[in-house]
């Protein structure tokens, strides 16, 4: 009998499985081992691996990277919609920093992050609108800053570019 299964296992190390069985209705613990598998999983280096934003709650604009940097293109949406999340996912568990507010991920899992968790989001009343973004662009019409990942000693900077108009 072949069977399989997957298991999420974040933490480098050695390991070890084994799978036992039993026939239904006997009174020991197991009847014989099936398989016994040892493996390592290694450390893998910190990285970020999506950023994606999401507007009027559903609309979600995946961020395309390049080298450090990750860039956003807004310029084909209205004025009044309104910035509702920020999803991010590392590869590994770590903390994120985004304007000065830290935030824990879990390796491998989406965080949500709202506009009023960064303390933005009754500025202006609306929320975060594209108009508001639009206000704020430079000349060129992008928004530009940073966010840092931490993961024990490794820490990583990422450039977050954003066209707006």
């Amino acid at each position: 009998m072949d069977f399989k299964f997957n298991a999420k296992i974040a933490k480098p190390g050695k390991y070890h499985i084994t799978v036992m069985v039993k026939r239904n209705g006997a009174k020991v613990k197991y009847d014989t081992y099936v398989r016994t598998k040892t493996f390592v999983v290694k450390d893998v280096k910190l990285s970020l691996k999506s950023i994606s934003v999401k507007f009027n709650g559903g609309q979600v604009v995946n961020a395309s990277l390049s080298g450090n940097t990750f860039s956003f293109d807004l310029t084909g949406m209205e004025d009044s919609d309104s910035l509702t999340d920020i999803l991010i996912v590392a590869n590994k568990n770590a903390v994120v920093n985004i304007g000065g507010k830290t935030f824990p991920l879990s390796g491998n899992v989406s965080r949500n992050i709202t506009p009023k968790m960064l303390g933005v989001d009754k500025n202006p009343p609306e929320g975060v609108t594209l108009a508001s973004m639009r206000e704020k662009a430079d000349r060129n019409g992008y928004l530009k800053g940073s966010i840092s990942l931490v993961s024990g000693k490794e820490k990583l900077t990422y450039n977050i570019v954003v066209k707006v108009k």
